[in-house]
Protein backbone atom coordinates (compact mmCIF):
# COMPACT_ATOMS: atom_id res chain seq x y z
CA UNK A 1 0.00 0.00 0.00
CA UNK A 2 1.42 3.33 -0.96
CA UNK A 3 -0.26 6.70 0.58
CA UNK A 4 -0.25 10.07 -0.93
CA UNK A 5 -1.30 12.14 1.82
CA UNK A 6 -2.15 15.88 0.44
CA UNK A 7 -1.86 18.57 2.97
CA UNK A 8 -1.33 22.93 3.40
CA UNK A 9 0.87 22.27 6.45
CA UNK A 10 3.31 20.87 8.85
CA UNK A 11 3.71 23.41 11.33
CA UNK A 12 3.35 21.82 14.75
CA UNK A 13 1.69 24.95 15.81
CA UNK A 14 -1.75 24.87 14.23
CA UNK A 15 -4.15 22.18 14.33
CA UNK A 16 -3.84 21.30 10.44
CA UNK A 17 -0.14 21.02 11.05
CA UNK A 18 0.24 19.07 14.47
CA UNK A 19 -2.59 16.54 12.78
CA UNK A 20 -0.42 15.93 9.75
CA UNK A 21 3.04 15.75 11.67
CA UNK A 22 1.65 13.29 14.49
CA UNK A 23 0.20 11.31 11.67
CA UNK A 24 3.03 10.85 9.50
CA UNK A 25 5.59 10.62 12.28
CA UNK A 26 3.08 7.73 13.36
CA UNK A 27 2.62 6.00 10.24
CA UNK A 28 5.92 6.02 8.81
CA UNK A 29 7.45 2.75 9.95
CA UNK A 30 3.68 0.97 8.95
CA UNK A 31 3.22 1.96 5.32
CA UNK A 32 4.50 3.55 2.01
CA UNK A 33 3.54 7.54 1.73
CA UNK A 34 4.99 10.52 1.15
CA UNK A 35 3.64 13.83 1.95
CA UNK A 36 2.59 16.31 -0.47
CA UNK A 37 2.96 20.25 0.60
CA UNK A 38 2.17 23.44 -1.30
CA UNK A 39 4.55 24.78 -3.57
CA UNK A 40 5.95 27.52 -1.55
CA UNK A 41 6.13 25.38 1.28
CA UNK A 42 9.45 25.35 3.08
CA UNK A 43 10.51 22.33 5.92
CA UNK A 44 13.48 20.98 7.96
CA UNK A 45 15.32 18.24 5.98
CA UNK A 46 15.41 16.46 9.38
CA UNK A 47 11.81 15.63 9.22
CA UNK A 48 12.13 11.57 9.30
CA UNK A 49 9.42 11.12 6.03
CA UNK A 50 9.52 12.06 2.27
CA UNK A 51 8.02 15.31 1.60
CA UNK A 52 7.31 16.60 -2.23
CA UNK A 53 6.22 20.41 -2.09
CA UNK A 54 4.26 20.35 -5.76
CA UNK A 55 0.60 21.13 -4.75
CA UNK A 56 -1.08 24.29 -5.95
CA UNK A 57 -0.57 26.75 -3.08
CA UNK A 58 -4.02 26.96 -0.15
CA UNK A 59 -6.29 28.87 -0.96
CA UNK A 60 -9.37 29.76 1.47
CA UNK A 61 -11.76 30.02 -1.55
CA UNK A 62 -12.64 29.92 -4.89
CA UNK A 63 -14.57 33.02 -5.33
CA UNK A 64 -13.77 36.29 -7.45
CA UNK A 65 -10.20 36.13 -6.87
CA UNK A 66 -8.89 32.48 -7.42
CA UNK A 67 -9.31 30.38 -10.00
CA UNK A 68 -10.01 26.30 -9.41
CA UNK A 69 -8.33 25.68 -12.08
CA UNK A 70 -5.05 24.14 -10.31
CA UNK A 71 -7.30 21.99 -7.96
CA UNK A 72 -9.30 20.94 -10.86
CA UNK A 73 -6.72 19.67 -13.72
CA UNK A 74 -4.10 19.35 -11.60
CA UNK A 75 -0.46 18.01 -13.58
CA UNK A 76 0.70 16.10 -10.34
CA UNK A 77 2.53 12.64 -10.75
CA UNK A 78 1.24 9.73 -8.88
CA UNK A 79 2.28 6.85 -10.42
CA UNK A 80 3.13 3.82 -8.20
CA UNK A 81 0.22 5.54 -5.45
CA UNK A 82 -2.93 3.38 -4.67
CA UNK A 83 -4.71 6.08 -2.51
CA UNK A 84 -4.82 9.70 -1.98
CA UNK A 85 -6.04 11.11 1.37
CA UNK A 86 -6.36 14.78 1.65
CA UNK A 87 -5.71 15.87 5.28
CA UNK A 88 -8.33 18.67 4.74
CA UNK A 89 -11.48 19.42 3.38
CA UNK A 90 -10.80 22.59 1.19
CA UNK A 91 -9.23 23.04 -1.07
CA UNK A 92 -6.72 19.61 -1.08
CA UNK A 93 -10.30 17.68 -0.92
CA UNK A 94 -11.24 18.48 -4.63
CA UNK A 95 -7.82 18.35 -5.87
CA UNK A 96 -7.92 14.46 -4.25
CA UNK A 97 -10.98 14.18 -6.06
CA UNK A 98 -9.56 15.23 -9.46
CA UNK A 99 -6.64 13.18 -9.12
CA UNK A 100 -8.55 10.04 -8.10
CA UNK A 101 -10.12 10.77 -11.49
CA UNK A 102 -7.13 11.06 -13.47
CA UNK A 103 -4.86 8.09 -11.84
CA UNK A 104 -7.84 5.55 -10.95
CA UNK A 105 -7.33 5.32 -7.58
CA UNK A 106 -9.74 5.92 -4.27
CA UNK A 107 -9.37 8.79 -1.86
CA UNK A 108 -10.31 10.16 1.38
CA UNK A 109 -11.00 13.42 2.98
CA UNK A 110 -10.45 14.35 6.99
CA UNK A 111 -12.88 17.06 7.52
CA UNK A 112 -11.77 18.80 10.52
CA UNK A 113 -14.36 21.54 11.19
CA UNK A 114 -15.19 25.08 9.94
CA UNK A 115 -13.11 24.77 6.48
CA UNK A 116 -15.37 21.13 6.33
CA UNK A 117 -18.39 22.97 6.43
CA UNK A 118 -17.94 27.00 5.55
CA UNK A 119 -16.95 26.37 1.67
CA UNK A 120 -20.41 24.55 1.75
CA UNK A 121 -22.52 28.28 1.99
CA UNK A 122 -20.65 29.41 -1.23
CA UNK A 123 -20.58 28.98 -4.56
CA UNK A 124 -18.78 27.47 -6.66
CA UNK A 125 -17.26 26.24 -3.50
CA UNK A 126 -20.32 24.15 -2.52
CA UNK A 127 -20.17 22.39 -5.59
CA UNK A 128 -17.12 21.18 -5.81
CA UNK A 129 -16.77 20.36 -2.11
CA UNK A 130 -19.85 18.31 -2.53
CA UNK A 131 -19.05 16.35 -5.48
CA UNK A 132 -15.85 15.67 -3.57
CA UNK A 133 -17.52 14.27 -0.42
CA UNK A 134 -19.90 12.32 -2.39
CA UNK A 135 -17.04 10.88 -4.28
CA UNK A 136 -15.07 9.94 -1.46
CA UNK A 137 -13.99 6.31 -0.44
CA UNK A 138 -14.42 7.57 3.31
CA UNK A 139 -15.12 11.56 4.62
CA UNK A 140 -13.31 11.31 8.45
CA UNK A 141 -14.71 13.57 10.89
CA UNK A 142 -13.43 13.86 14.57
CA UNK A 143 -17.31 14.30 16.11
CA UNK A 144 -20.86 13.68 14.93
CA UNK A 145 -21.45 17.28 14.75
CA UNK A 146 -19.12 18.01 11.80
CA UNK A 147 -20.89 15.02 10.02
CA UNK A 148 -24.20 16.07 10.77
CA UNK A 149 -23.19 19.85 9.52
CA UNK A 150 -21.61 18.17 6.23
CA UNK A 151 -24.69 15.90 5.60
CA UNK A 152 -26.83 18.87 5.66
CA UNK A 153 -25.30 21.46 4.01
CA UNK A 154 -23.33 19.49 1.52
CA UNK A 155 -27.02 17.86 1.10
CA UNK A 156 -25.17 14.61 -0.30
CA UNK A 157 -25.39 11.01 1.05
CA UNK A 158 -21.47 10.72 1.58
CA UNK A 159 -19.71 7.99 3.36
CA UNK A 160 -18.55 9.79 6.62
CA UNK A 161 -17.13 7.82 9.60
CA UNK A 162 -16.80 9.54 12.92
CA UNK A 163 -12.87 8.61 14.56
CA UNK A 164 -12.08 11.05 17.38
CA UNK A 165 -9.03 12.84 16.75
CA UNK A 166 -5.74 11.32 18.79
CA UNK A 167 -3.29 13.22 21.62
CA UNK A 168 0.41 12.39 21.99
CA UNK A 169 -0.58 10.74 25.46
CA UNK A 170 3.56 9.54 26.38
CA UNK A 171 4.44 13.44 25.45
CA UNK A 172 2.30 14.59 28.59
CA UNK A 173 3.38 11.73 31.41
CA UNK A 174 6.73 13.25 31.51
CA UNK A 175 7.52 14.25 35.47
CA UNK A 176 8.36 18.37 34.92
CA UNK A 177 9.51 20.34 38.27
CA UNK A 178 6.51 23.17 37.92
CA UNK A 179 7.91 24.27 41.34
CA UNK A 180 9.61 27.42 39.43
CA UNK A 181 6.79 28.45 37.95
CA UNK A 182 4.47 27.36 40.77
CA UNK A 183 6.51 29.83 42.68
CA UNK A 184 4.22 33.16 41.77
CA UNK A 185 1.23 31.16 42.11
CA UNK A 186 1.66 29.51 45.48
CA UNK A 187 -1.70 28.88 47.93
CA UNK A 188 -3.30 29.68 44.24
CA UNK A 189 -6.33 27.90 42.93
CA UNK A 190 -5.52 27.55 39.09
CA UNK A 191 -8.01 27.89 36.15
CA UNK A 192 -6.16 27.16 33.04
CA UNK A 193 -7.29 28.23 29.12
CA UNK A 194 -4.97 27.43 25.90
CA UNK A 195 -5.78 28.29 22.75
CA UNK A 196 -5.96 31.69 20.76
CA UNK A 197 -7.45 34.62 21.91
CA UNK A 198 -10.64 34.92 19.50
CA UNK A 199 -14.02 35.32 19.80
CA UNK A 200 -14.90 31.99 18.40
CA UNK A 201 -12.58 30.34 21.44
CA UNK A 202 -15.10 32.52 23.85
CA UNK A 203 -12.73 33.41 26.27
CA UNK A 204 -14.73 36.52 27.36
CA UNK A 205 -17.40 34.21 28.87
CA UNK A 206 -14.51 32.75 31.03
CA UNK A 207 -13.44 36.16 32.30
CA UNK A 208 -17.41 36.84 32.81
CA UNK A 209 -17.58 34.01 35.17
CA UNK A 210 -14.86 35.21 37.49
CA UNK A 211 -17.03 37.66 39.42
CA UNK A 212 -19.59 34.96 40.73
CA UNK A 213 -16.83 32.64 41.66
CA UNK A 214 -14.66 35.63 43.38
CA UNK A 215 -17.90 35.39 46.32
CA UNK A 216 -16.69 32.25 47.29
CA UNK A 217 -13.21 31.42 46.16
CA UNK A 218 -10.85 34.67 46.21
CA UNK A 219 -7.56 32.48 45.97
CA UNK A 220 -7.91 31.82 42.34
CA UNK A 221 -6.01 32.79 39.53
CA UNK A 222 -7.14 32.55 35.96
CA UNK A 223 -4.48 31.92 33.57
CA UNK A 224 -4.55 32.31 29.77
CA UNK A 225 -2.26 31.05 27.17
CA UNK A 226 -2.14 31.58 23.35
CA UNK A 227 -1.80 34.19 20.55
CA UNK A 228 -3.78 37.61 21.00
CA UNK A 229 -6.03 37.52 18.05
CA UNK A 230 -8.60 39.66 19.81
CA UNK A 231 -7.06 42.93 19.66
CA UNK A 232 -6.96 43.46 23.38
CA UNK A 233 -10.53 43.19 23.88
CA UNK A 234 -9.92 40.26 26.92
CA UNK A 235 -7.60 42.61 28.67
CA UNK A 236 -9.73 45.58 28.38
CA UNK A 237 -12.77 43.60 29.62
CA UNK A 238 -10.83 42.54 32.48
CA UNK A 239 -9.78 46.08 33.20
CA UNK A 240 -14.04 47.11 33.03
CA UNK A 241 -14.20 44.42 35.35
CA UNK A 242 -11.37 45.55 37.51
CA UNK A 243 -10.32 41.68 37.46
CA UNK A 244 -6.15 42.65 36.75
CA UNK A 245 -5.27 40.79 39.97
CA UNK A 246 -7.25 37.31 39.02
CA UNK A 247 -6.33 36.88 35.54
CA UNK A 248 -3.09 36.19 33.53
CA UNK A 249 -2.05 36.68 29.93
CA UNK A 250 0.71 34.39 29.58
CA UNK A 251 1.33 35.07 25.44
CA UNK A 252 1.89 32.32 23.64
CA UNK A 253 3.62 29.42 24.77
CA UNK A 254 4.98 25.83 23.22
CA UNK A 255 6.94 22.21 24.02
CA UNK A 256 8.20 21.98 27.32
CA UNK A 257 6.22 25.07 29.32
CA UNK A 258 2.86 24.51 27.91
CA UNK A 259 3.23 21.28 29.39
CA UNK A 260 3.45 22.44 33.01
CA UNK A 261 1.10 25.18 33.17
CA UNK A 262 -1.39 21.84 32.58
CA UNK A 263 0.40 20.01 35.34
CA UNK A 264 0.02 23.22 37.55
CA UNK A 265 -3.70 24.23 36.76
CA UNK A 266 -6.74 22.81 39.26
CA UNK A 267 -9.59 22.75 36.28
CA UNK A 268 -8.98 23.28 32.54
CA UNK A 269 -11.55 25.57 30.80
CA UNK A 270 -12.41 26.15 27.47
CA UNK A 271 -16.14 27.54 26.41
CA UNK A 272 -16.11 27.81 22.32
CA UNK A 273 -18.95 29.30 20.72
CA UNK A 274 -19.89 28.87 16.87
CA UNK A 275 -20.04 32.32 15.41
CA UNK A 276 -20.62 32.47 12.19
CA UNK A 277 -20.38 28.78 11.28
CA UNK A 278 -16.55 28.64 12.66
CA UNK A 279 -16.67 26.27 15.08
CA UNK A 280 -14.54 23.81 17.36
CA UNK A 281 -14.61 20.39 15.17
CA UNK A 282 -13.29 18.74 18.51
CA UNK A 283 -10.46 19.99 20.66
CA UNK A 284 -7.71 18.27 21.34
CA UNK A 285 -6.47 20.94 24.23
CA UNK A 286 -9.60 18.94 26.18
CA UNK A 287 -7.33 15.31 25.68
CA UNK A 288 -4.23 17.21 26.11
CA UNK A 289 -5.55 18.03 30.17
CA UNK A 290 -6.82 14.72 30.06
CA UNK A 291 -3.73 13.63 29.43
CA UNK A 292 -2.11 15.01 32.90
CA UNK A 293 -4.76 14.37 34.91
CA UNK A 294 -7.34 17.10 35.06
CA UNK A 295 -10.60 17.62 34.83
CA UNK A 296 -12.11 20.02 32.02
CA UNK A 297 -14.79 22.19 31.70
CA UNK A 298 -16.06 22.79 27.88
CA UNK A 299 -18.97 23.98 25.91
CA UNK A 300 -21.94 22.20 24.51
CA UNK A 301 -20.51 23.42 21.02
CA UNK A 302 -19.73 22.11 17.67
CA UNK A 303 -17.56 18.59 18.25
CA UNK A 304 -16.49 19.36 22.30
CA UNK A 305 -19.48 17.16 23.13
CA UNK A 306 -17.58 14.10 21.62
CA UNK A 307 -13.82 15.05 22.79
CA UNK A 308 -15.51 15.69 26.69
CA UNK A 309 -17.72 13.03 28.16
CA UNK A 310 -19.77 14.79 30.09
CA UNK A 311 -20.13 13.94 34.01
CA UNK A 312 -17.19 11.05 33.20
CA UNK A 313 -14.29 13.24 32.06
CA UNK A 314 -15.57 16.53 33.19
CA UNK A 315 -18.65 19.13 32.63
CA UNK A 316 -19.91 20.96 29.70
CA UNK A 317 -22.31 23.51 30.22
CA UNK A 318 -24.44 26.09 27.43
CA UNK A 319 -23.00 27.79 25.09
CA UNK A 320 -22.33 31.85 25.59
CA UNK A 321 -23.30 31.12 29.31
CA UNK A 322 -21.20 32.45 31.94
CA UNK A 323 -23.35 31.94 34.69
CA UNK A 324 -23.38 28.32 34.08
CA UNK A 325 -19.13 28.52 33.66
CA UNK A 326 -19.18 29.43 36.88
CA UNK A 327 -21.23 27.15 38.61
CA UNK A 328 -19.36 24.12 37.02
CA UNK A 329 -15.81 26.06 38.07
CA UNK A 330 -17.53 26.25 41.61
CA UNK A 331 -18.82 23.20 41.55
CA UNK A 332 -15.50 21.17 41.30
CA UNK A 333 -13.01 24.03 43.03
CA UNK A 334 -15.66 22.64 46.46
CA UNK A 335 -15.91 18.80 45.34
CA UNK A 336 -11.99 17.68 44.99
CA UNK A 337 -13.03 13.96 45.49
CA UNK A 338 -15.44 14.68 41.73
CA UNK A 339 -12.52 16.92 40.15
CA UNK A 340 -9.81 14.04 40.91
CA UNK A 341 -12.00 11.70 39.75
CA UNK A 342 -13.10 13.31 36.10
CA UNK A 343 -9.31 13.91 35.85
CA UNK A 344 -8.41 10.04 36.37
CA UNK A 345 -11.35 9.27 33.94
CA UNK A 346 -9.54 12.28 31.48
CA UNK A 347 -6.39 10.24 31.70
CA UNK A 348 -7.79 7.24 30.75
CA UNK A 349 -9.42 8.60 27.71
CA UNK A 350 -6.53 10.16 27.01
CA UNK A 351 -4.51 7.15 26.94
CA UNK A 352 -7.23 5.32 24.88
CA UNK A 353 -7.11 8.04 22.14
CA UNK A 354 -3.46 7.79 21.65
CA UNK A 355 -2.06 8.13 17.92
CA UNK A 356 -1.58 4.12 17.90
CA UNK A 357 -4.80 3.58 18.50
CA UNK A 358 -5.89 6.22 16.23
CA UNK A 359 -3.53 4.88 13.05
CA UNK A 360 -4.79 1.17 13.16
CA UNK A 361 -8.09 2.25 12.87
CA UNK A 362 -7.26 4.61 9.94
CA UNK A 363 -5.35 1.52 8.26
CA UNK A 364 -8.39 -0.14 8.49
CA UNK A 365 -10.03 2.43 6.56
CA UNK A 366 -7.38 2.06 4.05
CA UNK A 367 -7.79 -1.49 3.55
CA UNK A 368 -11.80 -0.72 3.11
CA UNK A 369 -10.71 1.40 1.08
CA UNK A 370 -8.72 -0.34 -1.27
CA UNK A 371 -11.00 -3.69 -0.74
CA UNK A 372 -13.39 -1.61 -2.83
CA UNK A 373 -16.45 -2.50 0.37
CA UNK A 374 -17.60 1.21 0.07
CA UNK A 375 -20.16 1.81 -2.94
CA UNK A 376 -18.98 4.57 -5.76
CA UNK A 377 -22.44 6.94 -5.74
CA UNK A 378 -23.64 9.32 -8.66
CA UNK A 379 -23.89 12.93 -8.22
Amino acid sequence: MKVAILSPTIDVTNGWGNYTYELCKNLKDKIDFTLFLPKKYKFSEKIGFPIKCILPNFVSEFRQRNTPEPFLNPEIDLDGFDIIHSLVSFPYGILANSLSKVKKIPYLITAHGTYAVKPLFYKPDRNFLARSYLKASSVITPSRFTSKMIEKFAKVKANIEVLPHAVNFNRFQTDYDVSEIGKEYEGKRIILNIGELKPRKGQDIIIKSINVVKRYFTNVKYLFIGKDGWDGFLQSLVSKFKLEKDVVFLGEMRGENLIKYYKLCDIFVHTPRLINWKFEGFGIVYLEAGACGKPVIGSKSGGVPDAVIDGTTGILVPENNPKATSYAILKLLKDKPLAKKLGENGKERAKELNWENYVEKLLNIYSDCLMGKESRKKF
